[in-house]
């Protein structure tokens, strides 16, 4: 008592009190003014009503302050107000309606979505007046409505339509809002736009269901190998290549070396083993792996290991299995049948060989034959050539015509045997 505003209040809040003290003197009007001091106990709100006091001839004579503090209620209110300001400030669309459905608020990206403005266009309406698009069922609302009025949250996905008439997937969840008495008063949603993320679902299906038409196609089996537990998924072609039934196959690392051929077995694990650590640039080997049925399938095994961890350690690997079962069996066929020509010719070079030793003995024989047949027949025949040459000098005395010519012949072909 006695004391002034500044004094009471410090030079914080003194000067504010002064002058709000002497607009209502002026005024002769009550005001009221919600106002933070920093107390000793800390910062407190108050709400203070300054009412100016008049005497009985109605003249003015003080002024009567009228406080309440109103802390709690003001941190109510600033929770409220950020709480509202995030709806506002939300991407996501937002809206709130009351059990029936119509709506009562809708934030910014709602219009975004939608293209219908709030409140102009879209309060108090239904949402399925604005946006159904007919591609669900009636079924399909049933269980929505069902779900959020027995108190549960709703969660799925729809399309719905935009003001102008395009459609958008959208992703929503609803959650209803009880008040005091424990009733379902209002519900949430918020909605998300997925149509960019359905696109890419839908081409990473499409990619998908090309490769493995292609892989079908190819009889190729695809693995994806968790090399640091040898967990293993594969594809329905993989487990029917050994003939195991896809649904019930699991494959594991230490399985595939089970399967594993003796006589591959440290090939196949060795060839695995320094690609995985690095020794080897690429994963690329041929084993026989067991069948179901107990056969034997010859596999051609390409891989990629595609994830390391920190320490540069591989951590996942892909790759796919080929049956080369009958390339195999038409090497070996070719294997054989070259084998086969290969001896056919070795003999067949080693009887020409002694045909050709045997045939030069012949010819050895007819030579030194002939030589002995031409040795024979020179020495007689000098002694003809010698006698008709002499009777064609007419040295046994004249030759007639007959005679003469009979003698010209030996003598021609008397060097054709000399």
């Amino acid at each position: 008592m006695g004391k002034t505003a500044l004094e009471i209040f410090g030079p914080e809040r003194g000067p504010t009190v002064t002058e709000r003290m002497q607009r209502v003197l002026a005024s002769g009007v009550t005001e009221s003014f919600d106002t933070e001091f920093n107390l000793p106990s800390g910062k407190k709100w108050f709400h203070s009503t300054y009412q100016p006091v008049f005497d009985e001839q109605h003249a003015l004579v003080g002024i009567q302050v009228i406080s309440q503090e109103i802390t709690e209620r003001k941190q109510v209110e600033e929770k409220l107000y950020l709480q509202s300001a995030m709806l506002e400030a939300s991407a996501n669309a937002i809206v709130i309606t009351k059990v029936d459905g119509t709506i009562q608020w809708a934030n910014p990206a709602f219009t975004t979505l939608t293209g219908y403005r709030f409140p102009e266009e879209a309060f108090g309406n239904n949402p399925r007046e604005l946006v159904k698009s007919g591609r669900q069922d009636q079924a399909f609302y049933k269980n929505l409505w069902n779900t959020i009025l027995a108190g549960k949250v709703w969660h799925g996905e729809l399309v719905n339509r935009r003001k102008d008439g395009t459609l958008y997937d959208e992703e929503m969840t609803i959650t209803p809002v009880r008040n005091e008495a424990g009733e379902i008063a209002h519900f949430i949603a918020v909605k998300w736009d997925i149509t960019e993320r359905k696109k890419v679902e839908e081409a990473l299906r499409q990619s998908e269901e090309r490769l493995r038409l292609s892989l079908h196609a190819a009889n190729q089996g695809l693995y994806d190998l968790n090399i640091q537990t040898g967990e293993t998924i594969v594809n329905d072609e993989y487990a029917q290549m050994l003939g195991y039934d896809p649904k019930t196959f699991v494959e594991t690392n230490t399985a595939w070396i089970e399967r594993l051929h003796p006589e591959d077995r440290e090939i196949a694990s060795k060839a695995y083993s320094n690609y995985v650590s690095g020794l080897l640039p690429e994963y690329r080997v041929e084993f026989r792996q067991k069948t179901k049925s107990g056969n034997w399938k010859w596999i051609l095994s390409l891989g990629k290991v595609v994830e390391w961890n920190k320490e540069g350690s591989a951590l996942r690997m892909l790759g796919t299995h080929t049956d080369i079962t009958e390339r195999k069996q038409a090497e070996e066929s070719i294997r054989q049948h070259t084998s086969e020509l290969e001896t056919r010719v070795e003999k067949r070079t080693a009887d020409l060989s002694r045909v050709n030793a045997d045939l030069a003995r012949a010819l050895r024989s007819r030579d030194e034959f002939l030589a002995s047949v031409s040795h024979e027949l020179r020495t007689p025949l000098t002694g003809i050539l010698g006698l008709s040459e002499a009777m064609l000098l007419n040295t046994y005395g004249p030759l007639n015509d007959r005679q003469k010519n009979t003698l010209s012949m030996i003598e021609e072909s008397g060097p054709s045997f000399a």
